[in-house]
Order: C-alpha cells, then structure tokens, then sequence
C-alpha cells in the first residue's frame, strides 16, 4: 500500500444492514450513522514486530546481518525480518541492503548466502 486513503467506507450494521456510508478520511466518526470508524486491524504477518530487537539478536546469534555478517551502520538498528506469507514468524536481522536485495537477487553467491540463511531460520 503506498499511502492512506482519502475515504474510508462505514460497515457499521444496523439490523443486519451495512451503514455503506463514504466518509473523507480525516473524519472520525460517520456522517450518516454516526458511529466512530472500525480501528484498523494489524495484520497477522506482522506479529513478529512485536519481540524486542534485544530478542532478534538473541534469535539472530548477534547483532550482524544474517545474509552478509555486516553489523550496524553508522547507529542505524538493523531491520528485523519476519516471514510474510503465513504466520510472520520472526527469522532473524538484515542489514537494509540485505533487505532491499531479498526480492532482487543480484548475484549467485548472495543467493546461496540468502538460501543458508533462510534455512538456519527453519531450524
């Protein structure tokens, strides 16, 4: 998603019947019903953003990327891994290269070193 809608719609029931009503997005409440909009609901991959980055380098063996072994960067935490298409089950640190590169693979042996990674985490 690359930004917040500019309206949100109301599925507030009444009598078994969705209000429907569309409502600009800075308004909390709707306007025809009244009624305070749904909170948003985190989703389930995103349960492992709840460990504490101290918890990551315990599961990590370390603070250092997973894939390439660099550490930290000029202060900057590295970014906690989680598996996104099932349950979000947390897998390790990656360096924010390392992170952009998980869907571009640019080389043989960062494929290799991605894949012994990914499979230290099953383990």
């Amino acid at each position: 998603m690359t930004g917040r809608s500019k309206s949100w719609t109301c599925r507030r029931q009444f009598s078994g019947v969705p209000c429907l009503h569309v409502n600009p997005a800075t308004k909390r409440n709707c306007g025809l019903c009244g009624r305070p909009r749904p909170a948003r609901r985190r989703p389930t991959h995103m349960k492992a953003l709840e460990l504490s980055y101290d918890q990551y380098i315990a599961l990590n063996g370390g603070e250092h990327c997973g894939i390439c072994g660099e550490g930290p960067v000029r202060g900057r935490r590295l970014d906690r891994d989680h598996e996104h298409k099932a349950d979000g089950r947390p897998r390790g640190l990656l360096c924010r290269t390392c992170n952009r590169k998980l869907r571009r693979v640019l080389t043989a042996q960062w494929l290799r070193d991605a894949a012994a990674y990914l499979e230290r985490a099953v383990a």
